[in-house]
This record gives structure tokens, C-alpha cells and sequence, in this order.
């Protein structure tokens, strides 16, 4: 609607004293000025900007989904791991931690005598 519909409902006084045709041919001038001045006015300066270019410019985690994801995924994670840290039925105690840290020591020298075994071989062939 034009600018002047509005304004003659704050003007209806202003209509009865001056008498409705001149203050309507004011109110059409009024407003074409106005809407000449807004014309002039680039209009990203009064419309909103685009609501994604935005979020982009501002908001450092939208739109990246997969980190999104990821971040929700890794979440998800914790819990389970939290879980599974807390499960009565795998608990292991200090005894039996150490067994196995000893197997596992012991499997590590193993490997690492046979892999100095086949250097030997090796230099000794070549």
C-alpha cells in the first residue's frame, strides 16, 4: 500500500482543517518524495541478507554437516566407551591386568627376536 494510506489516519484533523483534496495532493507529494529517497537506497541495506550466507559468515559450525556428524558420531562414542568402562562384567582386576600386560611384553620380544634373527640370516647370506 502506498506510504500515504498510512499517514492519513494520523492526519485526519490535519485533512479537516486544510480540506481533504489539498491535504491528500500533500500527502501524494510526501510520498513520492519517500519513495524516491528510498529508490536511492541500495537494497541490501534494508532487506535481511540471506539467512545461509549468514549463518555461513557467523556461525563457524554451520554448514559443515559432516563435522556436524562427526562431532554427534564421536559423541556417541564416549558414551559407549564410558559404558563398557563401567561394565561390571568387564572388569578386570590388578593381577589379571598384569598377566596380560606381561603376555603381551613377552609377545612383543618374541617378535622382535625373530625379526633379529632373519636380519642375522639375511647379512649372513648377503
Amino acid at each position: 500500500p502506498p506510504l500515504y494510506a498510512s499517514l492519513s489516519l494520523c492526519l485526519v484533523p490535519l485533512a479537516r482543517a486544510m480540506g481533504t483534496a489539498a491535504c491528500e495532493q500533500r500527502l501524494l507529494a510526501h510520498s513520492a518524495y519517500l519513495e524516491e529517497l528510498i529508490s536511492m537506497v541500495p537494497a541490501k541495506y534494508y532487506l535481511p541478507p540471506d539467512p545461509d550466507e549468514m549463518a555461513k559468515r557467523f556461525q563457524k559450525h554451520v554448514g559443515k554437516p559432516a563435522s556436524v556428524a562427526a562431532k554427534h558420531q564421536h559423541k556417541l562414542e564416549a558414551v559407549e566407551r564410558r559404558r563398557a568402562k563401567l561394565d561390571p562384567s568387564k572388569h578386570v582386576s590388578a593381577t589379571e591386568q598384569a598377566a596380560a600386560n606381561a603376555d603381551a611384553e613377552e609377545r612383543e620380544d618374541a617378535r622382535f627376536r625373530r625379526q633379529q634373527s632373519k636380519r642375522e640370516e639375511a647379512a649372513d647370506e648377503g
